[in-house]
């Protein structure tokens, strides 16, 4: 069972997370005036990243969410990304051997660099793929 947490700073930028039951984080996505964008996706211009630690010191700073108010935000994020990303799905068949770039090694699993733009987490519990 995942839960889901969202901050909101004084500028009023949100972070929401998706949390598993150590509360590692799976998924996060930022949102703030301009933009809204997850951690599944390589954007260059930024530096945001999965959130490493666990956060079960942390969690009086957060706000729980229903899984729903997250999914909305993902689906937000990764909306102008839709098309490349069938694409991407069509072209590898699950079981597939491929060639990629290790992007970050975190507690929870490894994420890797799919044709330049998509982030994929492989974790202990989860393949995580949109």
């Amino acid at each position: 069972m995942y839960s889901y947490y969202k901050y909101i700073d004084t500028d009023g930028e949100i972070t929401l997370y998706e949390f598993d039951q150590e509360y590692y984080c799976l998924r996060s996505i930022f949102v703030n005036s301009s933009e809204c964008i997850n951690t599944n996706l390589s954007i260059e211009q930024t530096n945001f990243f999965l959130p490493e630690d666990n956060f079960s010191e942390s969690l009086d700073m957060l706000t729980p969410i229903k899984k729903e108010e997250f999914l909305n935000f993902w689906d937000q994020s990764i909306s102008k990304y839709l098309k490349r990303w069938n694409e991407l799905k069509n072209k590898f068949k699950i079981g597939e051997m491929i060639e990629t770039e290790i992007v970050c090694f975190y507690p929870q699993g490894v994420t890797f660099n799919i044709m330049k733009n998509f982030l994929v987490s492989l974790t202990t519990k989860i393949v995580n793929l949109f």
